[in-house]
């Protein structure tokens, strides 16, 4: 399939495109280019490749490229509720686990692994949290301990305070 993005920006003037492809999993067309001295970042059309891109290349570039450190996110430490298995195909590529987060009457925090098409909007809904898998990692087993990263105003009701961590961007699973 011909990627338009790439070649208009080629066809508009130089440099052009940069950087086009990286090993995400739902978000392998992401790229960065240049044109009249702004950059432009390609973030792919399909709604969770394009918040996979955003969360893992676009959000730290941007803030590079603004002279800010780099973000800590809130997160907290999980419970996985079900084994969570790589796409066969994709399996060496970073990867992003939507979760949707519940908390027991002890205080325990649960997280079950949401999937669905790339281009499904509701296993974005559904979710308040994810899991940033590195590439080595292609399984997640029932009961482990992960990090759950937050997703801003998706998270839990405000009578029911939770203790937050902050973490580099970089970091990743198991603990």
């Amino acid at each position: 399939m011909r990627d338009l993005v790439a070649e208009s920006i080629n066809y508009t003037g130089k440099p052009g495109i940069l950087v086009h492809g990286v090993k995400l999993d739902r978000g392998r067309v992401t790229g960065l280019a240049a044109l009249r001295s702004r950059a432009i970042i390609i973030l792919p059309g399909p709604i969770q490749g394009a918040v996979n891109a955003f969360i893992v290349f676009a959000h730290p570039l941007i803030r590079l490229m603004l002279g800010l450190q780099p973000f800590t996110k809130p997160f907290i430490l999980a419970k996985l509720t079900e084994g969570w298995n790589a796409r066969k195909k994709f399996q060496n590529f970073t990867k992003i686990v939507y979760v949707k987060m519940s908390r027991s009457a002890s205080g325990d925090f649960y997280a079950k692994p949401i999937s669905g098409e790339t281009t499904d909007i509701t296993v974005l809904t559904r979710t308040n949290g994810f899991i940033l898998v590195p590439e080595r990692s292609t399984t997640i087993e029932k009961g482990q301990k992960v990090k759950i990263n937050i997703l801003p105003g998706l998270s839990f009701p405000s009578d029911n305070p939770i203790e937050f961590h902050n973490q580099p961007v970089r970091s990743f699973l198991p603990l």
